[in-house]
């Protein structure tokens, strides 16, 4: 039987609607608290002021106002890219988005609506071969926080002129996602563009895992195995195949024999089978 690569497929399906609609809420959240403490700071103002006679005493109070006013500025100023940066994110004239591997991750000490502010450290490749190490602030979920693992792979988008001046690209659409996963997978030697071609136009079946036998090799922290897969047709019918892969460690409880898996082949080229697993 003939050897195929296979293709893992990246999908987002657990990042982003989980990531996404608490950021969202948080930018409502941010807005409206503003605008409510904005409108009952002028209220007390005006209520205050109203009540005061003497002129002495009223310009007094406004000293107290307007020093109080200053405090609050300086004590957000250190935190105002943060939050210009989350809220009017900086529009990139020639933007690519790539997927890159946490370094490090750590919290700042400021939260947006509930949610810590990191520092994400990311190393990546650019279009024309260039590795990039840079350092983004992103306002991560809670709930999501052990996603962001050093050695986990997380979306970014640089400017092409300037790498270094990147940002955490969570909000990015599927399509654009998993387009810059393959090619980075084509890049490190983990996948093939006929491979990525089946997975995503060939027949979608069922396959168990018969056999799974390390063959040795490491390429990009991925273990090279070779599989031996028994697959169920949709129309009915089943064959056998063998495919030869690396593989993150993620992923190999989910190849241990007897687990059921989805493939991808062909029509009339069954033997060119491909693996589609998410990494999510």
């Amino acid at each position: 039987m003939r050897m195929q690569e296979s293709f893992v497929h990246f999908s987002t399906s657990i990042e982003r609607p989980h990531m996404r609609l608490p950021l969202i809420q948080a930018r409502r959240g941010f807005f409206l608290g503003i605008a409510v403490a904005v409108v009952g700071v002028l209220v007390a103002i005006a209520a205050v002021l109203l009540t005061i006679r003497d002129t002495k005493t009223l310009l007094m109070t406004l000293g107290v106002i307007v020093l109080a006013v200053v405090s609050v500025i300086f004590a957000i100023k250190p935190h105002m890219k943060t939050l210009m940066s989350l809220f009017f994110p900086r529009q990139m004239k020639d933007g690519r988005t790539t997927i890159g591997k946490i370094i490090s991750v750590q919290q700042t000490g400021t939260y947006i609506n509930r949610q810590p502010e990191c520092a994400i450290q990311v190393s990546f490749e650019t279009a024309d071969g260039r590795k990039i190490t840079s350092v983004a602030n992103a306002t991560l979920p809670l709930t999501a926080l052990a996603q962001f693992q050093p050695g986990a792979p997380i979306p970014v988008r640089y400017e092409a002129a300037d790498p270094q001046s990147m940002v955490i690209d969570l909000e990015a659409e599927p399509a654009v996602l998993q387009k810059a996963f393959n090619q980075l997978r084509i890049k490190q030697g983990l996948a093939t563009e006929e491979g990525i071609e089946v997975a995503e136009k060939g027949i979608r079946a069922q396959g168990v895992v018969l056999s799974m036998v390390p063959t040795g090799k490491i390429l990009e922290g991925h273990a090279e195995l070779r599989l031996q897969m028994k697959v169920t047709k949709p129309e009915g019918g089943v064959f056998e195949a063998s495919i030869t892969k690396f593989v993150p460690p993620q992923l190999l409880p989910k190849l241990q024999p007897g687990n059921v898996v989805e493939v991808a082949y062909m029509p009339g080229d069954e033997q060119n089978l491909v693996l589609r697993m998410s990494l999510g």
